[in-house]
């Protein structure tokens, strides 16, 4: 849950013969991969176990979940952001400089690059104290089990991006 760009579905192949057919499924069960472009169909042939299946999902899918459905540390996280970031020396002229490599980026890297910028202008506006009490309000926030997924997932992209900012929280 709260991965987009992934769709975990059961079917009853017994009761759906029409299915297996259609997509070669002759022993149960079967796991099958459906990406989104326009590559072959793939068959997943490793361990049953929680473990290998959420870090296969993670593979062919691009994504960066935990067993929990929580998020690893590096989802959100752009490299071409880092020397802006890991410095401590946050000025308009720096976060200017961020906003061009952003204007370049695009779908969901762009995105997390909006969200780079969005918290380089507040530790800008609020100072250095501003990472550490964040992190902590996400954190809680994205613990609290009213929350929704795709909630829980943008406050921890946000948690993962803070958390980047080096010696600006020093």
């Amino acid at each position: 849950k709260g991965e987009e760009s992934v769709v975990v579905a059961k079917v009853d192949a017994t009761a759906h013969r029409s299915l297996a057919e259609r997509f070669d499924v002759s022993g149960f069960p079967t796991i099958k991969a459906f990406p989104t472009n326009d590559a072959a169909l793939e068959t997943y042939g490793g361990n049953r176990d929680l473990p290998s299946l959420v870090a296969y999902l993670n593979d062919f899918a691009g994504t960066f979940r935990t067993e929990d459905g929580g998020l690893l540390p590096e989802a959100g996280v752009l490299p071409e952001l880092a020397p802006f970031v890991e410095g401590g020396d946050l000025s308009a002229e720096l976060i200017a400089s961020a906003e061009a490599v952003v204007g370049g980026l695009e779908g969901e890297m762009r995105e997390h690059g909006e969200l780079y910028l969005k918290a380089m202008r507040k530790v800008l506006a609020k100072g250095p104290g501003y990472v550490a009490t964040e992190m902590a309000r996400l954190e809680g926030m994205a613990s609290s089990s009213a929350v929704s997924h795709a909630k829980r997932t943008m406050f921890l992209l946000r948690r993962n991006i803070l958390a980047t900012f080096g010696s600006a929280v020093a």
